[in-house]
């Protein structure tokens, strides 16, 4: 309005100052030719129409454009081109209504200044509505105003909204990576409790084995023991026949001996008690070496008896504490089986809390994704209304749906893999992420609203189209593959074992050729097998044996001392007998006359005894 009131008071002065000019070079002549020319203007005269001119087309367009400035320039062309020739008309009737009086002409001015009057009100009604639009126009304009600030608002809100999105977006997949490390280290722990139990089961199996080793053994020594207690039992009985028999050989030589003293004659009786000396030096000598070649075999079986009854008594012991401590092992198993039980069992409520954590945040991923896609829906139709260049549009790329601007659009932005996952790798550069980056590089390509309205039907169809690259089927991807003969490590172990039951009850037979190469690997594989098996029980039975070296070395001497004749043992205990009776009795024999026997049988059983030792 200040602009509109400035060009009205400019154009007021600038018709004062010409009509001052005209009032100052007025002559006849001139005022002839204004004559003729007002004549001539009055009938070729034409107003044109104020629709036709450049400025109402842009008081039109001015809706198109956002900001408009009415600049001096502008308002000069419309006082000279609209207000200057309905002033200049004004003056012209002024000054041929003045002529008659200051020269004496006169002039038929009616219709003139009625046409100026009427051209005045045309004037002004086109003003007053042109001022009406002009204010409509404005009120429009701050209403497009008013609407442009919504929108940005809303656009504003909606990229606060798409940012919260994605960054709830990253969270949502460091959880996802974060829940499936967990589940990994699950496993990890699972695993190792079942090598530990399979470790300790491998443990408790061996300290059976040597508890059996050691109880036969044990019994082995039992029988020993008690057929060595029959036999020192048996030996008393015949030590004990022997010592009443040597008293009776006693009592019948002291009969002899008195026998001969009543025979008849000194000379008979002489010579029948040398004869009979001379027998008993013989039998004297016989009984000495017997004795002393037998007497260290008695000794040495007595020896071995004692020893015998403290190595059985040293066994018991030994037995008693491997029996506390196959106990002890046995009860340390069964805590660690109930612990690593307790822990299994807690690691699978761990895997299936973790398995329902990760559905639902894939949920949430899905319902998020839906989101963002309704979010760029909303972009898309406010950036339509917008009418913004193609480079400032963010658009979507139909092969890698990644977010893109024209301007930043190049022949290697886009990435992409021309081969699809399968859940392992990529056939087409093996690479073993999901989200590598693509091995092929192209221009982006926006993708059309059609494309993008998939219904969650065909979106069902396309994943139960997966081909699983272990059986060849579309339906499943290889970690799922019903056919896979391996137990899965993150899946129940009762239900993984039965499934493969399951498997080889319906799997199909092999061919001849496939039942070859199995026997021919079975044959390869067996004797491998059993040398490796009987070579840990050998190894384990002589690292057992060299722990009892003394038992076996004592079992073998028991076993060579069972051979030896116990008429032998017996004369061996029947010559301790004599020799301890002769160290009771005194060495010299004297007769019943009080006179001593000849001396020479001690000095027989000294050098038997000395010839028998050398």
């Amino acid at each position: 309005m200040l602009s509109y009131r400035t060009t009205l008071e400019y154009s007021t002065n600038e018709s004062t100052m010409s009509t001052h000019f005209l009032s100052k070079t007025i002559s006849v002549p001139s005022i002839r030719k204004r004559k003729v020319n007002l004549a001539t203007s009055r009938s070729t005269r034409k107003i044109k129409p104020l629709i036709t001119y450049e400025f109402c087309n842009k008081i039109r367009n001015r809706k198109s454009r956002e900001d408009i400035q009415v600049t001096p320039e502008i308002a000069l062309e419309v006082i000279r081109k609209y207000l200057l020739p309905m002033f200049e008309a004004d003056c012209r009737n002024v000054a041929a209504k003045r002529r008659p009086s200051v020269y004496g002409v006169t002039s038929s001015t009616e219709k003139g200044t009625y046409d100026g009057i009427k051209l005045s009100d045309i004037i002004g009604k086109e003003l007053r509505s042109i001022n009406k639009n002009l204010s409509e126009l404005k009120s429009k304009w701050q209403m497009t105003e008013a609407e442009k600030l919504r929108i940005k608002e809303e656009i504003n809100e909606y990229q606060e909204r798409l940012i919260t999105s994605r960054c709830t977006l990253a969270a949502l997949r460091c959880q996802i990576s974060t829940g499936v490390q967990s589940m990994e280290k699950a496993e990890k722990n699972t695993n190792f409790i079942i090598e530990q139990v399979a470790e300790y089961q491998r443990l408790k199996e061996i300290k059976d084995s040597e508890r059996n080793l050691l109880g036969q053994l044990l019994s082995n020594e039992r029988t020993r023991n008690a057929s060595l207690d029959n036999k020192s039992n048996e030996l008393l009985h015949w030590y004990s026949l022997l010592e009443m028999q040597s008293d009776i050989m006693g009592e019948r030589l002291k009969g002899l001996y008195e026998a001969s003293l009543s025979l008849n004659g000194p000379v008979n009786s002489r010579d029948a008690i040398h004869d009979e000396n001379d027998i008993l030096k013989q039998k004297s000598v016989e009984l000495c070496l017997y004795t002393i070649e037998n007497e260290d075999i008695a000794e040495i079986t007595l020896t071995k008896y004692i020893e015998y009854i403290t190595q059985n008594h040293v066994f018991s012991m030994k037995r008693t504490d491997y029996r506390e401590e196959v106990k002890s092992l046995k009860n340390h198993i069964k805590d660690v089986l109930h612990q690593k039980s307790k822990q299994i069992s807690q690691a699978k409520d761990e895997r299936d809390f973790l398995e329902s954590k990760y559905q639902d945040l894939e949920k949430k991923y899905d319902e998020l994704n839906e989101g963002y896609a309704k979010l760029r829906q909303q972009a898309r139709e406010i950036n339509s209304k917008r009418k913004l260049n193609g480079l400032d549009e963010e658009k979507l790329c139909k092969f890698c749906n990644k977010n893109y601007y024209e301007r930043d659009n190049f022949n290697w932005s886009c990435c992409l893999h021309p081969g699809k996952w399968n859940g392992t790798m990529y056939w087409c550069c093996g690479k073993s992420k999901e989200d590598a980056p693509g091995c092929v590089r192209s221009k982006h390509e926006m993708k059309d609203e059609s494309e993008e309205e998939v219904n969650p039907e065909e979106k069902d169809q396309k994943s139960s189209k997966k081909k699983c690259p272990s059986c060849r089927q579309i339906g499943h991807s290889a970690f799922q593959c019903p056919k896979d003969p391996n137990a899965r490590s993150h899946a129940d172990a009762n239900e993984e074992i039965e499934r493969i039951r399951q498997f080889k009850k319906t799997r199909t037979k092999l061919g001849n050729t496939s039942l070859e190469v199995s026997t021919k690997l079975i044959s390869m594989l067996n004797p491998r097998l059993g040398d490796k098996t009987d070579s840990i029980e050998v190894d384990n039975k002589t690292e057992f044996i060299s722990d009892f070296e003394d038992i076996e070395r004592i079992r073998d001497v028991a076993v060579v001392k069972n051979n030896v004749d116990i008429t032998a043992i017996a004369r061996a205990s029947l010559n301790s007998y004599s020799r301890r009776s002769q160290r009771r009795k005194s060495t010299v024999m004297k007769s019943r006359d009080g006179a001593p026997i000849d001396e020479s049988i001690s000095e027989l059983y000294s050098t038997a005894r000395n010839q028998i030792i050398s």
